[in-house]
């Protein structure tokens, strides 16, 4: 008589729950991808809900703003009220020869116009709305210039400021950082920030003589105004007086603060620092996003925020070299990764009754169209392709099993692969309404899945596994 092993069967759930935190596939569960690209993790679902499109003007025909005669380096938002009442807000964009164009959103036939005679050389620019005397300006710094400012189409300059690495109204003033030899927060005369005459009446300044680096950025936020350094971050208490003035640290860490990762996100503000990714909501400071990606570098990050995503730029190194966008939801705390689009500028623009992400790409084909985040699962038209593993693990056993089936639903065409040791299995499943059975017969101590798609819009449930586990 002829002995045959005894056999028991076993279902497991490969979930879409999102990026695993854990760094072995041994221990990964299988409701977490150990990785995924230009998929999304939605409602326990793998969909293509991330992609970039082109900006569309907030005209009455909602059409698609024209491209712009170069390719854009940076954009900008300049909110601006015309003389009859009216909205007339921009997007203000520095363009690859330095020149500064702007189109009007709210125009029915939307075009590119140049700012005459003014250009921005530096590095990085910065720029923030004010208010003068009912005049909606636009101000930019840049360590390599002078503060200069867009009065509707008329630039003017400002020679007697400090030059600036960042600033922001705060208070009626005008706070800006500038390194060096001496670190300063620099703060303008009230109710005129082009005053900068020093004075305890007028203008004034902080030294930082400590260990906490340049000043990264600076932030309006609950009443306070929050510097951003690079190794720490400082509260400063700025009403009325200089001499009411007070400066508290509030947060310190080992790692360099990433300067263009800070983000205003409501009520709460993320920035990178080292190799995480952290929320402050004025108060405390929490580590969010276990599961980040790591980055190849930091030097080319942006980031921006807007219904409860934050977007952050950058480049990733996990076996291949490639930019990507990695969007974190602040509801469930999920990562979903979108590769292969360069990004050189993110800026949230709400205006209209509209918001969005608008979009700067560096790629020789969109570098001069300007493109908004999205679910389409396309960038700029093309749909991108989606990729998602679960690395081979011994699925909580180390005994000999057989996938015996895959129970699948996909409303949309998709390729799957399952890896049985060293063997691989590969099936192309049409989209349907209705559940499909594939049967697989791969063997092995180590099983693991791939799904690859094509399309742009795709869903896939959770997919069940039937497992025969082996006495021996």
């Amino acid at each position: 008589m002829r002995y045959v092993p005894s056999t028991r069967k076993r279902y497991v759930q490969f979930g879409f729950k999102g990026l695993t935190e854990t760094p072995s596939s041994e221990l990964t569960d299988p409701a977490y991808a150990t990785q995924a690209q230009n998929f999304a993790f939605e409602d326990g679902c793998l969909t293509g809900g991330i992609g970039i499109d082109p900006a569309l003007a907030r005209n009455a025909q909602k059409s698609q703003l024209p491209d712009a005669p170069l390719p854009i380096r940076d954009i900008f938002f300049y909110k601006f009220t015309a003389k009859s009442g009216e909205r007339d807000d921009r997007i203000v964009a520095r363009l690859e020869d330095n020149t500064v164009w702007f189109v009007k959103l709210f125009a029915q036939n939307p075009q590119w116009t140049r700012v005459k005679s003014f250009s921005m050389i530096g590095k990085e620019v910065h720029a923030v709305n004010y208010n003068a005397d009912g005049k909606d300006q636009l101000l930019f710094c840049s360590v390599e210039e002078p503060l200069f400012m867009l009065d509707d189409e008329t630039p003017l300059f400002f020679d007697q400021a400090p030059q600036f690495s960042c600033f922001t109204m705060h208070s009626e003033r005008l706070f800006g950082g500038v390194n060096g030899a001496r670190i300063r927060l620099w703060f303008s005369d009230d109710f005129n920030p082009f005053n900068w005459q020093v004075s305890a009446e007028e203008a004034g300044y902080i030294t930082f003589d400590d260990e906490y680096g340049d000043i990264l950025q600076v932030m309006s936020f609950l009443g306070y105004l929050y510097i951003f350094r690079e190794y720490g971050v400082f509260r400063l208490t700025a009403f009325g007086k200089q001499s009411e003035f007070v400066l508290k640290r509030v947060f310190v860490d080992t790692g360099r603060i990433v300067k263009n990762s800070i983000a205003f996100c409501g009520g709460k503000i993320m920035f990178m620092a080292g190799k995480n990714l952290y929320d402050f909501d004025g108060y405390s400071i929490r580590r969010v996003a276990k599961n980040l990606p790591e980055a190849k570098d930091v030097e080319g990050v942006k980031a921006a925020c807007l219904d409860g995503y934050y977007y952050l730029s950058e480049r990733l190194w996990d076996g291949e070299d490639q930019y990507a966008v990695i969007r974190y939801e602040f509801e469930t705390e999920k990562i979903s990764v979108m590769r292969g689009a360069h990004v050189r500028d993110l800026l949230t623009v709400r205006t209209g009754g509209s918001e969005d992400v608008f979009v700067a790409l560096f790629d020789d084909a969109t570098s001069k169209t300007l493109g908004a985040m999205s679910k389409s699962g396309r960038v700029m038209g093309a749909a991108t392709h989606k990729f998602y593993e679960y690395a081979p693990s011994s699925l909580g056993t180390a005994k000999f099993k057989t996938l015996s089936c895959l129970d699948v639903v996909t409303d949309g065409d998709i390729s799957l692969t399952v890896t049985a040791d060293d063997m691989t299995h590969t099936f192309d499943v049409k989209g349907s309404q209705f559940q499909q059975r594939i049967s697989v017969g791969a063997k092995g101590r180590r099983i693991g899945l791939t799904i690859r798609s094509d399309e742009a819009c795709v869903c896939v449930p959770p997919v069940t596994a039937e497992l025969e586990i082996h006495a021996n």
